[in-house]
């Protein structure tokens, strides 16, 4: 691809264009691989991503039929150990208007037992 001045100035209008044209694609094309490299070595984390899209990518969250998923169940009445009356301040309504929807819901909240450390010795 090198020329030399002579063999430059033996080229037409239409062909010195042409190699002005295919230099400047070679320029941009080497310059926007110059940017790419400086912001992949500024990169201070491991690069997780490639830039490349899977071509085959699966569909997030759980996938139907594997693993039991359903909500937590209530705890039956009898098993209830206490109960608290949830009491309203009168400071929850800003707005100045009466407090709508009162009534009776029930809320449970079970505090799981602690599990003590398992302490294994190695020799």
């Amino acid at each position: 691809m090198k020329h030399t001045r002579g063999e430059l100035e033996k080229m037409s209008k239409k062909e010195l264009i042409e190699l002005v044209m295919s230099v400047a694609d070679r320029y941009f094309s080497l310059l926007n691989r110059v940017e790419e490299l400086e912001r992949k070595a500024a990169r201070t984390a491991a690069p997780f991503s490639k830039n490349r899209r899977k071509l085959a990518p699966q569909k997030p969250g759980r996938k139907v039929g594997q693993g039991k998923f359903e909500g937590r169940q209530a705890p039956s009445e009898e098993a209830l150990l206490t109960l608290e009356e949830a009491g309203v301040k009168e400071e929850v309504c800003t707005c100045g208007g009466e407090l709508e929807g009162q009534g009776f819901e029930f809320v449970s909240v079970t505090e799981l037992p602690a599990i003590p450390p398992a302490v294994k010795g190695l020799f």
